[in-house]
């Protein structure tokens, strides 16, 4: 699929998971207390928990759900206060809560374009406050008052880049600052793909470091001929690691030796070491595995291996890695493995970035069955502590269970 059907669809899974109307509580007092946050990463979603409750956007409708009265808001006075259209990420930082929203019904050549709205924590003082060039946001960070996000734009003749394209989706792809304060923006990373190379995509990685902004950088490496074989995914597809830093402003290749033909998932950096999920297109069940890289250059070790199609989540330093039989949780800021006992389906939708609180969708999905779609969510937030959440696990110590295979880290 290429990039701009990519960028569709991810808009299309997220309109999806956003989906149930209810009856909305307005912000007339002062029961519900907001909170603020250092930093905040969003690598592509519509969910953020916050210190005392969820913000998400369903049905196009910016909502704020309270934990401790168990209230569901609607950010603003009304409707169109309310309302983003066709929303790709969100972020509450310094208790303002920022969306960008795509209109890929005004998309150019497939792109569309991205706008960046704040208003105040319970909805009121909406404002436009950056109109993005023609691209696609992929994934955001803030912190010290600045927003960092990485774009893509397909080369391709636009309003913005003169190439004229020849059938192929080479992309450019970049990290980006956008100054809160004095609304303006500035490329920090371009690269421009080159040779066969092809759909490049990057993601800023949830890290320990403030110094730094990691990324992971994914792309095709093969003709278009090459794309039609059936193997093509395992024998083209590269991931590799990259590391910006905001003091030298220099973008540098990182954890090299990460095998470049991995099709890593997910990945994120705490305590000098690189966690990332990869998928291995070499077994008969094409395993999920989470390794952990040194930064220093070491070995890598194999912490998970999860067979039968598993999955992986992250949530800023927690992965939740699922299939239909059984779910694992690690938390990489302990180094702590978690096996889920209970029988009752977890559906989570985000993580607080303190570890306290946990998200979940609460929706009755019992009349569901294997291959049914629908075009409505059933959504309903429930947010309970991390240590309520953990009563439907036990500590992992290794070994095998239900299929994943666990190697507690060498320390």
């Amino acid at each position: 699929m290429n990039k701009k059907g990519i960028g569709i669809l991810l808009a299309m899974v997220l309109l999806v998971i956003a989906g149930v109307v209810f009856g909305y509580v307005q912000h007339k007092d002062k029961e519900i207390q907001f909170s603020s946050t250092e930093y905040a990463y969003n690598p592509e979603s519509n969910f953020y928990l916050a210190k005392d409750g969820l913000y998400y956007v369903q049905d196009e409708i910016a909502q704020y759900y309270d934990m401790e009265s168990k209230r569901k808001i609607k950010l603003g006075s009304n409707d169109g206060d309310a309302y983003y259209k066709q929303p790709v990420g969100i972020l509450f930082y310094n208790n303002t809560f920022y969306c960008i929203s795509a209109d890929f019904d005004a998309a150019k050549n497939g792109i569309p374009k991205n706008t960046l709205y704040q208003c105040d924590c319970d909805g009121n003082n909406r404002k436009k406050l950056y109109e993005f060039p023609t691209g696609g946001v992929e994934s955001m960070y803030v912190y010290n008052g600045k927003l960092y996000y990485t774009f893509f734009n397909d080369i391709l003749k636009n309003e913005d880049h003169e190439e004229e394209w020849n059938g192929s989706l080479k992309s450019i792809n970049s990290l980006r600052v956008f100054d809160l304060k004095t609304k303006k923006e500035k490329i920090l990373y371009e690269y421009r793909q080159t040779g066969e190379q092809r759909n490049g995509s990057l993601q800023i990685c949830p890290s320990d470091n403030r110094d730094k902004i990691y990324c992971l950088y994914r792309y095709y490496d093969g003709d278009q001929e090459d794309r039609d074989a059936e193997d093509y995914l395992p024998k083209f597809f590269r991931s590799e690691f990259l590391c910006y830093d905001l003091k030298s402003k220099k973008m540098e290749k990182c954890f090299t030796q990460l095998d470049k033909s991995s099709f890593v998932a997910k990945g994120c950096i705490y305590h000098d070491y690189l966690y990332c999920t990869r998928i291995d297109y070499t077994t008969k069940e094409d395993d999920m595995i989470l390794e952990r890289y040194p930064a220093d250059g070491g070995k890598k070790e194999e912490l998970i291996k999860y067979g039968e199609h598993g999955y992986a989540a992250l949530f800023e330093n927690i992965f939740f890695i699922y299939n239909d039989t059984s779910n694992v949780l690690y938390d990489v800021k302990q180094d702590m493995c978690y096996r889920k006992t209970s029988k009752d389906m977890l559906r989570v939708s985000a993580f607080s970035s303190d570890g306290k609180m946990v998200a979940l969708d609460d929706g009755d999905y019992s009349d569901l069955k294997k291959g049914d779609t629908y075009t409505k969510s059933r959504f309903v937030p429930k947010v309970i502590t991390m240590d309520e959440f953990l009563t439907a696990f036990e500590p992992f110590e290794g070994g095998n269970f239900q299929g994943v295979q666990y190697t507690p880290v060498k320390n």
